[in-house]
């Protein structure tokens, strides 16, 4: 009987099938350990980047607090400084000190980097819980509401401060901005009929008060979302 003859009538169907199951076993492993390595690595991909995402989200919080707080000195200063449009010598040198920069139109959008890192990564779609990135998205669809409406505030501001050409020279333009005496400061910005409205309209509220009512708002939904984003990785 030739070599291989001896080895089919040594062969056994059962010897095939565990050799067969043993194949199918170990491919199975191979690529089921691999998903679950790739998925682990997700996880622990978006676990950090969510850790990126809570301190941009902490840090625009405190931003959004800034904002209204200078917003609100803003309405505080015009309320004060509108009364003595038609006397400025008249106003307390303690209250022009205090207000006489209301004229700065200083803008600190949010920053959405982290998240922009999170949008893109594979590593997003271990995050199970739809309703969560829904909130998540939402609260930096309002950072960008915000400051949208802060920008058009601050341009027409701008706008209305050109508008010194109207009414004064430029040298005493430049001085407003530029000069030390913040009586005479006052007195030339009071000369313009622009910003004298600007101060009448500030001080009543309106698009101030909105902006003020929005940051309060973002503030307190940044923080929450932060926090919650701090207990699902802690």
């Amino acid at each position: 009987m030739s070599g291989f003859g001896r080895f089919m009538s040594s062969w056994k169907a059962g010897d095939f099938f565990r050799q067969l199951a043993t194949v199918v076993i170990g491919i199975v492993i191979t690529f089921g350990g691999s998903s679950l390595i790739q998925r682990g690595a997700q996880k622990r991909e978006a676990r950090h980047l969510l850790e990126m995402v809570k301190i941009e989200l902490e840090q625009n919080a405190g931003q959004a607090r800034a904002r209204k707080e200078w917003f609100e000195y803003l309405k505080n200063g015009a309320r004060a400084l509108r009364l003595y449009i038609d006397n400025p010598n008249a106003v307390p040198i303690d209250t022009l000190r205090k207000y006489i920069n209301i004229q700065g139109s200083p803008l600190h959008p949010g920053t959405t980097n982290a998240l922009e890192v999170l949008r893109s990564s594979d590593a997003i779609r271990s995050i199970k819980d739809q309703s969560f990135l829904v909130d998540l998205f939402g609260v930096y669809d309002l950072m960008v509401a915000c400051d949208s409406n802060e920008m058009a505030y601050n341009d027409e501001k701008i706008r209305i401060q050109g508008m010194y050409d109207d009414s004064v020279e430029r040298d005493m333009v430049e001085e407003v901005f530029e000069g030390t005496d913040i009586v005479r400061q006052f007195a030339l910005m009071a000369a313009s009929p622009h910003i004298a409205r600007y101060l009448v309209e500030t001080a009543q509220g309106g698009w101030i008060s909105t902006l003020i009512n929005q940051l309060e708002t973002l503030e307190s939904k940044l923080d929450e979302m932060a926090k919650t984003i701090d207990a699902e990785i802690n």
